[in-house]
């Protein structure tokens, strides 16, 4: 496939008014040998819409990229580690608790 295929098939170049046009020629060609270093455009490896726990027990959650990851976050925002009961979790959800058993 050809680059510029390839990258048009992920973001849409339009003109001044607003209509669908082809990547320019020099673009492609400059990202075609665009060197950023490991600081360029980051490699996606999932999506999550909830918080990790790592295992040293670090907690993954916000919202955006974690470029040291490659995961997109799309959940509430940070959560704490107070949060991360089943309970917490199903009030963040906007889910009732009430059936669940006080421990």
């Amino acid at each position: 496939m050809e680059l510029a295929e390839l990258i048009e098939k992920h973001i849409e170049y339009v003109d001044e008014a607003r209509r669908t046009v082809r990547l320019p020629h020099e673009f492609v060609k400059h990202y075609l040998r665009r060197d950023d270093g490991g600081e360029g455009l980051p490699i996606v490896s999932s999506i999550s819409q909830l918080p990790i726990v790592l295992p040293n027990g670090e907690i993954l959650s916000g919202r955006g990229l974690d470029r040291r990851y490659g995961i997109i976050f799309r959940g509430a925002g940070r959560a704490r580690r107070a949060d991360l009961t089943t309970r917490g979790l199903l009030a963040a959800k906007g889910r009732p608790s009430h059936a669940l058993p006080d421990r």
